[in-house]
């Protein structure tokens, strides 16, 4: 945002700004710099949110940053949207890290940018009796590392390696310039400490806001991906199927669902990784960890790659686990919901349905940046999601194949959800944990969104805390998200949460849960504002 008013907004919501509804948002923008969101299916528990900042305070343009965390967050096949009143609103970078675009006109024009994941397809596995367990080997991810990656993207010795809470990163401008300059050019190299995952990106030529610009043809970028990945030694051998897909820029008027204009603004390769889960059969990978990936110029362009991310986990097999039916797999999903899904969609739903004729056996890996111990056994179910006899939106869902890698069930008993409660009340949380899930010993965290952390028993008594939230005191409730997570001794962990309200005293002016002379002082106060 900007220093004075609202420049630029973000939303995680599923179709917000699918063709049907990105007119209404345009129009709705008076004054906006640009709003970003997702044309298609969104999934939550990313850490989405971190990422886009992360990848803003490096100096990404805000859509560029946008773009780039569903590329290190997401599922193969999510596509994310930015719409912008003027051309030039592109160019924002976060306030104080370089150009903000002047305030754009308001018409009923306006440009909208489209990205996707990538979606290279899963292999048709339909079934296996048991399936390899595979455990993750950790790279020693230091200094060397990254130079090592840096050096075959035009990094040299005198570039600084940057420490950060869970990534190395390397960065440098090309060449030297204004930071305000629109046309600045950022060169970043980010490693991800958990898994050794990089991602190179260069703001210059990266989803430009040009028109009438060309890209290589499928055939064509494909070979010039190889030829990078094989020359650089950055290729992976369990790299599989591919696509190659095109981003694109539009221009649009109103509500009108047809684009007046559209044009190529990228162009990627991006690689499916497959493994062996049992003797003589491959199968996917799915997750933004098991994601390979090489960024391409416009034919005639710069010959170095503007962007490229790869380096999913070193594993190494342990074991064999059997494999759960599809349906009984599919009856704890119901059962259970996101408690049990890697990756949850991002719609409010009451009622699921899939074709279990289709369901196919992968494994899962996380984004590069968690920590994660083991590739997961899935199963791959296209889920109908509904809302009573309404269709929210169908999407690929990913519940574990093998008992053994199921997350202990979290489960609040009490307090209700929507259950409201007098200042000072003491509320009892409770919760119960199926012992058929999970391996015990259990951690256990509640927390409040007002409060913070509550507790680390399973069960507890206490008060929540009311929040003046306004000069005027004009809110006389307070709304508490009380979430309880249930880790077990393998690190699997689920969530559970219930809204809760606090009603206020109405003379409490200060929220201190106390009427005393205090709130005669707030009182005072304001009568006393000019």
């Amino acid at each position: 945002m900007g220093n004075k008013n609202l420049e630029w907004m973000g939303f995680r919501c599923c179709k917000l700004l699918n063709n049907k509804s990105r007119g209404y948002w345009a129009n709705s923008m008076k004054g906006l710099h640009f709003l970003c969101g997702f044309k298609t299916n969104s999934y939550k528990r990313n850490n989405f949110g971190k990422r886009w900042a992360e990848q803003m305070s490096q100096r990404k343009k805000i859509y560029q940053a946008w773009f780039k965390a569903l590329d290190l967050t997401n599922q193969n096949g999510v596509v994310a949207r930015v719409l912008a009143e003027a051309r030039n609103n592109f160019y924002d970078r976060l306030h104080g890290y370089g150009y903000v675009s002047p305030d754009p006109p308001v018409d009923k024009y306006y440009y909208y940018k489209d990205h996707k994941s990538g979606s290279p397809p899963y292999l048709p596995v339909y079934h296996l009796d048991q399936m390899q367990v595979y455990e993750v080997i950790p790279r020693d991810v230091n200094e060397s590392y990254i130079r090592d990656i840096g050096n075959h993207f035009g990094f040299s010795a005198s570039d600084a390696v940057e420490y950060h809470n869970d990534y190395l990163l390397m960065s440098r401008q090309d060449p030297p310039g204004d930071p305000c300059d629109p046309n600045l050019a950022v060169h970043t190299l980010q490693v991800y400490t958990n898994s050794g995952q990089y991602s190179y990106f260069n703001t210059g030529p990266m989803w430009p806001s040009q028109t009438g610009l060309t890209f290589p043809d499928p055939t064509t970028a494909y070979g010039q991906a190889e030829a990078f990945l094989t020359n650089s030694g950055l290729h992976m051998s369990d790299a599989g199927l591919y696509d190659v897909e095109y981003d694109t820029l539009c221009y649009a008027e109103g509500n009108d669902v047809n684009a007046l204009t559209t044009d190529y603004i990228g162009c990627a390769v991006t690689y499916a990784r497959e493994i062996e889960a049992f003797t003589g059969t491959n199968v996917s990978v799915a997750g933004a960890g098991a994601r390979l990936k090489v960024y391409l110029n416009q034919t005639g362009g710069d010959p170095n790659l503007p962007a490229a991310m790869g380096n999913w986990r070193n594993i190494t097999s342990t074991g064999i686990v059997p494999v759960l039916p599809k349906q009984e797999v599919f009856d704890r999903f119901k059962e259970h919901g996101e408690k049990v899904s890697l990756e949850p969609i991002s719609v409010e739903y009451n009622r699921v349905v899939s074709d279990l004729n289709t369901p196919k056996l992968a494994y899962y890996e996380h984004p590069g940046a968690e920590l994660q111990a083991e590739l997961i056994p899935i199963w791959i179910f296209s889920v109908d999601y509904y809302d009573g006899d309404e269709l929210l939106t169908t999407a690929d869902t990913f519940v574990p194949s093998a008992h053994e890698f199921y997350p202990p069930i979290a489960n609040i008993t009490s307090p209700g959800d929507g259950s409201e409660f007098e200042p000072n009340d003491v509320i009892d949380f409770n919760s119960v944990t199926d012992s058929n899930y999970g391996t015990s010993p259990y951690t256990y965290e509640w927390t409040s969104d007002i409060d913070g952390q509550l507790s680390t028993a399973a069960s507890f008594s206490g008060s929540l805390n009311i929040a003046c939230v306004s000069d005027d005191n004009s809110i006389e409730v307070a709304s508490h998200t009380i979430m309880l997570t249930i880790t077990d001794a393998d690190g699997r962990s689920s969530s559970e949460s219930v809204d809760v309200t606090i009603r206020r005293f109405c003379s409490d002016l200060n929220c201190d849960n106390i009427v005393n002379f205090g709130d005669l002082a707030v009182m005072g106060e304001q009568w006393l504002k000019p």
